[in-house]
């Protein structure tokens, strides 16, 4: 039957018949059988194997992401046909928290029905595994259904399924750059992405599915790392038209790139030539991007979230002690709980956090081999790169270690991940933003005191006995490795001298605190006191001519009056 469907009526028969099937996904219930989400999207599969029904789909796509442009994400969402696939979603809605203050999610109901919510903590970890099983499925359909569109042969012109998934994501990352604008600071919230970006469920669905086409990659082989062309910055910029925006990790707009292309945004302009990207870097800098403008903006705003309702808290328990208002006190706790529990359910979800993770390395190896170029060709590649890139990574990493995920970390290369991170330190005329510096002093304290940041080890070089084998693991490599060893020290000192030439930064805007970085720095260098081959390599110090001493002068100083306290 609908192989016979080809006129324009019938097309919008079949376009309405495919919404309507899509919009049985609007409003999934977390408290239903997942075997009545299964056979939802069963159907949705069946439906879509038709080639005529797929090529409808590709081309409706390319018309939304044709149409996005000068539109916002918030708009997308409300119109798009992947929306009711990709929303299925646990996130709390921030826009609606702060119309009542109080915390929303779509798993409310299945949470509040557990007994004695929110005190049976083990029982909510177990049943949370139902909920991530659901996000799983609709992450799974999203991914097979964009998969055949990119597989689809016998399109006019050729590639048509291809090109509109890419067209596609591309839009839906660019018309939510204004999530970003949300900031990282806490205790507030900037009401307008919040009217004119999607939500973070969305926002994830959409990340889960770009993972999902980055996995066969995701390993770092080499034949892979050699297709990223750091020029796909410049060379398709219609792809990625917010980030000329962008400030660039050489410390500079990114003005130099050849922003300039013809046709519509998003879009190929040109059917695919011996010159367009292949496949693998597509997927590669445009999930670079829906991680930016989406899993971040999730995380931050859920620091901001906790933030006020921490101190909503607070304050009726101010309250309550003049009041002695029981049931007020109760309902705040189960709205701590339940903000906590709807957002670690799909933002610690292994099925989404863990490629994500395995893809932040992934770029480190890529970044790390930049680096490794000749001099002049490693600086006009950084020159390209938004600095976004790293911002993102270190706190992503930072989020899932203290979220009580170390083992996600842990099981990725390491040994690639420290030397990355060491070399950026080191490299000054690569990575100039002491922001940048700060945030990976940060992760590296946090993977050497994964279970309470801030604080030093009680004792042992592994930490205290109670550690699991992630957080063993992540301490093992920030002392045992051999970049750790020979060259985190040094680079550290650096990283502390340098920041006595920082001027002209708002701290409240730009998220830097020189003397918050040092104290980081002090505490990293106070652990690797303890280990033997970094004793010997911070006593050789002293043994450097007289202008480097000089220069890490200061923190040898205040590292023996810590030492001696």
């Amino acid at each position: 039957m609908t192989k016979e469907a080809a006129s324009e009526k019938d097309a919008q028969v079949w376009q309405t018949i495919l919404r309507s099937l899509l919009g049985t996904l609007k409003d999934v219930s977390f408290t239903e059988p997942i075997t009545a989400l299964e056979s939802k999207l069963f159907a949705l599969d069946v439906f879509l194997r038709s080639p005529m029904l797929q090529r409808l789909l590709a081309g409706l796509l390319l018309e939304e992401a044709a149409a996005a442009a000068g539109h916002s994400g918030h708009s997308l969402e409300a119109s798009s046909l992947l929306t009711p696939l990709l929303s299925v979603s646990t996130m709390p809605d921030a826009a609606k928290f702060m119309q009542t203050l109080q915390v929303t999610s779509p798993a409310k109901a299945f949470f509040t029905s557990l007994r004695r919510y929110p005190t049976m903590r083990g029982e909510v970890e177990v049943s949370m595994r139902g909920l991530r099983a659901a996000l799983g499925q609709a992450y799974k359909a999203a991914h097979a259904i964009c998969e055949r569109l990119v597989k689809l042969k016998g399109t006019e012109p050729a590639g048509l399924g291809k090109e509109a998934v890419l067209a596609w994501i591309a839009a839906a990352a660019g018309v939510n750059t204004v999530r970003t604008s949300g900031g990282e600071s806490k205790g507030v919230i900037d009401r307008h992405p919040l009217r004119k970006g999607c939500g973070d469920g969305f926002a994830l669905g959409l990340l889960a599915m770009c993972l999902s086409f980055c996995k066969p990659f995701l390993g770092g082989e080499q034949k892979h790392l050699d297709r990223l062309d750091v020029g796909y910055y410049a060379q398709h910029a219609y792809r990625l038209p917010e980030v000329q925006a962008a400030r660039t990790l050489a410390g500079r707009d990114n003005a130099e790139a050849n922003a300039s292309f013809s046709g519509r945004p998003y879009i190929a302009p040109a059917p695919p030539g011996p010159e367009s990207a292949h496949f693998v870097a597509e997927c590669f800098f445009l999930t670079q991007r829906v991680l930016h403008t989406g899993l971040m903006p999730a995380v931050y705003r859920f620091h901001q979230i906790s933030d006020i309702v921490y101190r909503q808290r607070k304050q009726q328990q101010q309250q309550q002690q003049e009041d002695d208002n029981q049931e007020e006190d109760e309902a705040q706790s189960v709205d701590t709980w339940l903000l906590q529990d709807s957002t670690m359910a799909q933002l610690l979800d292994p099925r989404l956090a863990a490629p994500a993770v395995q893809f932040l390395v992934l770029e480190a190896m890529w970044l790390l081999k930049l680096a490794k170029q000749e001099e002049g060709a490693a600086q006009r590649a950084f020159a390209q790169i938004p600095d976004f890139v790293i911002r993102d990574m270190t706190a992503w990493l930072s989020f899932v270690i203290r979220g009580g995920q170390p083992d996600l970390v842990a099981a990725c290369r390491l040994d690639v991940l420290i030397a990355f991170l060491v070399e950026m330190l080191q490299r000054g005329d690569l990575v100039q933003s002491p922001i940048i510096h700060a945030k990976i002093v940060e992760l590296l304290l946090t993977m050497l005191l994964p279970g309470q940041p801030g604080r030093r080890r009680a004792k042992g070089l592994l930490g205290p006995s109670h550690q699991g084998v992630g957080e063993q693991a992540l301490v093992a490599a920030v002392l045992g490795t051999g970049a750790a060893q020979e060259q985190l020290v040094p680079a550290l000192m650096k990283a502390y001298a340098a920041a006595d030439y920082v001027v002209g930064l708002d701290v409240d805007k730009d998220q830097f605190d020189k003397f918050g970085m040092r104290n980081c720095i002090d505490l990293i260098l106070l652990e690797l006191w303890k280990d033997p081959g970094e004793l010997v390599c911070i006593c050789l110090l002293c043994t450097q001519p007289l202008c480097l001493v000089h220069c890490y002068g200061a923190e040898v100083a205040t590292l023996n009056v810590r030492l001696c306290a």
